[in-house]
């Protein structure tokens, strides 16, 4: 007993040594949401771990928050407090970056590409003044709160830590990693789900933009997205509301659309835009009845409420509800021949798409996430 008293006595001493380096510390970050003061970098550092004391930057390519330590100090880990209202898949791929100068930086950490609450990265001892925490990829950056623990404070990671020094700009981004040659750009031959014709991608400042062309004349690819470093790519055909996921490999891309039709493309060596014309498609048989109309009780992605979809004239308008109030879902579109539906929830700009099938719905959003729904009776 005395043997677990003494232990009991030494543990808690231990923690009462426990340093959070950050708290309090000048922060900054790459852009404010909206130039607001609510969304500063300094309430990643105020100890206050709420949704309505967290940072946020603007929507925008690889955003970067901050603290400086105001030394060098030995740290043992970093713990990272992510937002519970919404959201938290956005930080899916947060990198943690070390600096002892703000001049030269070390990436030690890359999340593996899920959503997180709370999480821990062990750090193991690397000195360091500076701490940043990015996104490799566009996107906006926000975090509850970001403490970084002096060495000592848990027992030392046995993990190898290996790194590059990468000299960047004290108020820029760490450049992307991107694997060499992977690109979008250029014409290509495309086939949608027996669909064929030609489409074209060209960079756009720091994004894409698409044209499209199936023997009906052009029309423009929106919401164009590229990773080089994973050869994903996604895009909307907005005259059918139709969301396109993939992947480039070589000199080809392939993938799912709407998460229920099969498309693909090869690139061609010249920028001839010229149509490959097919026959129409023979169309699925009508489902008799098929309609999202009415309440149900969603999930998206863990997160659990209820939505409702009802007519508007010849389309659809929906309202939603996760616990944080009442708010509008637009484009929603629902095609009763195939049962695929698809909406957009503005206030995060989400992007979801699905089928009925009887009385559930079950999809993707974001071409990342799962969302289901199953209705409820009236």
């Amino acid at each position: 007993m005395r043997l677990l008293a003494l232990l009991a006595l030494l543990a808690s001493a231990a923690w009462a040594d426990a340093v959070n380096l950050a708290i309090r510390k000048p922060a900054t970050q790459s852009s404010t949401y909206q130039n607001n003061p609510a969304y500063a970098a300094a309430n990643g550092v105020d100890g206050q771990k709420y949704d309505t004391s967290l940072f946020s930057t603007e929507e925008e390519q690889s955003p970067w928050w901050e603290v400086d330590l105001g030394a060098e100090y030995a740290i043992e880990n970093v713990m990272l407090y992510n937002r519970v209202g919404c959201c938290q898949e956005r930080a899916r791929g947060l990198q943690v970056l070390l600096s002892s100068d703000g001049e030269n930086y070390m990436l030690v950490y890359t999340h593996d590409n899920t959503a997180f609450r709370n999480h821990r990265v062990d750090i193991g001892g690397l000195g360091a003044r500076y701490v940043r925490v990015q996104l490799p990829y566009r996107g906006y950056l926000h975090l509850q709160e970001v403490e970084v623990y002096q060495y000592g404070t848990w027992l030392p990671s046995t993990r190898p830590v290996k790194w590059t020094p990468v000299r960047i700009p004290r108020s820029g981004p760490l450049p992307d990693p991107t694997v060499s040659g992977a690109s979008i750009e250029g014409p290509w031959s495309v086939n949608f789900n027996g669909y064929t014709g030609t489409a074209e991608f060209t960079r756009s400042g720091s994004g894409w933009v698409g044209r499209l062309n199936l023997g009906q004349g052009a029309e423009s690819l929106t919401s164009v997205s590229f990773d080089s470093r994973t050869g994903a790519v996604s895009f909307i055909r907005p005259t059918v509301n139709q969301h396109y996921s993939g992947t480039l490999s070589g000199n080809g891309m392939s993938g799912r659309f709407d998460n229920a039709y099969n498309w693909s493309a090869t690139r061609t060596g010249s920028t001839s835009t010229q149509p490959v014309a097919t026959p129409p498609q023979p169309q699925p048989p009508v489902q008799t009845g098929a309609s999202i109309e009415g309440p149900w009780s969603v999930n998206f992605n863990g997160y659990t409420g209820t939505a409702e979809f009802t007519r508007s004239g010849s389309g659809w308008v929906g309202r939603l509800n996760l616990g944080q109030g009442s708010e509008s879902l637009t484009s929603v579109s629902f095609d009763s021949r195939t049962g695929a539906v698809s909406f957009l929830r503005p206030t995060v700009n989400q992007h979801y798409s699905g089928t009925l099938s009887g009385n559930g719905m079950s999809g993707r959003f974001d071409n990342a996430y799962n969302w289901s729904a199953t209705r409820v009776a009236r």
